[in-house]
């Protein structure tokens, strides 16, 4: 059963009360430097309909530049989808890494078109550093391995518990260190430039995006 979403905008930061906490096993998710975030909410009058609020501090919107003009809404929008990404992804009873969940949340930002300008694709020491590095890297399985490569992945978070050892294997016969290291021989030596798409509408629908890797 999907989550019902509420958004509440905040003008100072966002915070999140022990019981919305305690409501449900979803864990809480921040954006870093965005003061948005995903958490449960207060139980719903139904059970069966789960609660999922997203917080949004509007001091962080307003120092969005103005230019180009399509900048704030793709911002708005981007972090949108990264946001309620966590409130229907599987997280493996708690025990993922926070850095895999966050990188499937940007993988479908990626992959909405909704990439900002500052992101980049980077050699990092770890795969699993989040967001957009582990978004890319994502991406890369996505391209190598065929489209639901991601989905598949997602699925796998749903009823056991993380092991590294086993996860990745029984997914892509490969560890996850074998595949980060793959990953990185595809990056140009030294290349850190931005590759975030600015302006320009895309042919890309959020709602398609989301339902790709979590229907």
């Amino acid at each position: 059963m999907s989550p019902t979403v509420q958004v509440v905008a905040n003008t100072t930061s966002t915070t999140t009360s022990n019981d919305e906490a305690t409501a449900s096993p979803l864990p809480p998710h921040a954006l870093p430097g965005s003061k948005t975030s995903a958490a449960p909410a207060r139980p719903h009058p139904r059970p069966e309909y789960p609660t999922c609020k997203l917080s949004f501090d509007l001091k962080y919107m307003a120092k969005i530049p103005a230019e180009p003009s399509c900048r704030q809404k793709e911002e708005l929008q981007g972090v949108l989808v990264h946001e309620m990404v966590h409130c229907w992804q599987w997280n493996a009873y708690g025990t993922a890494p926070g850095g895999l969940t966050e990188g499937i949340a940007d993988f479908v930002r990626l992959k909405a078109g909704l990439a900002p300008p500052h992101w980049k694709k980077e050699k990092r020491e770890n795969w699993d550093q989040g967001y957009q590095h582990t978004g890319y890297f994502l991406e890369w399985i996505e391209a190598r391995y065929g489209e639901g490569s991601i989905r598949r992945v997602n699925e796998a978070l749903m009823n056991k518990k993380y092991d590294e050892d086993v996860f990745w294997a029984k997914l892509f016969n490969k560890g996850v260190k074998d595949l980060w290291s793959e990953y990185c021989e595809t990056l140009p030596a030294g290349d850190n430039s931005a590759i975030g798409v600015v302006g320009g509408e895309t042919d890309k629908k959020p709602k398609d995006e989301l339902e790709k890797v979590l229907d």
